[in-house]
């Protein structure tokens, strides 16, 4: 079973392969500019699954990044 929030780690592992602090920022960053709702408990910013499927084709398996993430 897959979980159906992710941490801002795991977002950014989904979508550039890495989930350090800068692919982190960047993943918090590429959400909020394209509107791209997120759930906070205290200091946890959490997202969707089902969201990150819906705008990036990210199906809980990570594959190549989508060319338009390169530039975050």
């Amino acid at each position: 079973m897959t979980k159906a929030l992710l941490t801002m780690k795991e977002t950014a592992e989904m979508l550039f392969g890495e989930n350090d602090d800068n692919a982190r920022r960047r993943a918090i960053h590429l959400l909020q500019s394209q509107k791209i709702a997120t759930i906070t408990t205290g200091q946890k910013r959490l997202v969707r699954r089902d969201v990150l499927d819906k705008h990036f084709g990210i199906d809980g398996q990570r594959s190549q990044s989508p060319p338009d993430l390169s530039s975050y």
